[in-house]
């Protein structure tokens, strides 16, 4: 099996689905951290209303990611491959850190996302900006890594084969 397909022999309704359906088990894996990281709050409304609200912004980003990825970069080169959905996973994943803290600074979000996700970011005043960013996307990397994976199986590998 060839790990590249060409760009003509992809189907953008399989693209589009592959990039919906890809990020899902990243935000499973998301919401069990963060479940084992406050299961000594009580967290009963910040399941109801701010999870959702964060999961929704979190898969907004990582569709549009992949989305502009195969216009901007795949459609140029004319073929995409394995090693490259997962690396563009891994870098969406990566580069979400920064968006949602980016989010929180224009006040897109609003401020209370961040206090419950992250406090020590305002307890440190709110100064270490890219440092944390850093930090959470590394930790969020190896999920990244599984939903370009995912992409690869349902939208990519099942397209014909170069010869």
């Amino acid at each position: 099996m060839k790990e590249r397909r060409a760009w003509q022999d992809l189907s953008w309704p399989r693209l589009i689905l592959g990039a919906a359906i890809a990020p899902v088990p990243a935000l499973y894996i998301g919401f069990a951290a963060f479940v084992l990281a406050n299961s000594d709050k009580k967290i009963d409304r910040l399941l109801q209303w701010w999870i959702p609200e964060t999961y929704a912004y979190v898969w907004g980003f990582a569709f549009a990611f992949a989305v502009l990825y195969l216009n901007a970069v795949s459609r140029l080169r004319k073929r995409i491959g394995l090693v490259e959905c997962l690396a563009v996973g891994g870098l969406a994943a990566f580069l979400l850190a920064e968006a949602f803290f980016l989010a929180v600074e224009l006040d897109i979000m609003g401020p209370l996302p961040t206090m419950i996700f992250f406090p020590a970011f305002f307890l440190m005043g709110g100064e270490h900006l890219p440092q944390l960013g850093a930090i959470l996307g590394l930790i969020l990397t190896p999920a990244g890594i599984l939903s370009g994976w995912i992409f690869w199986r349902l939208s990519v590998a099942p397209a014909k084969t170069p010869e």
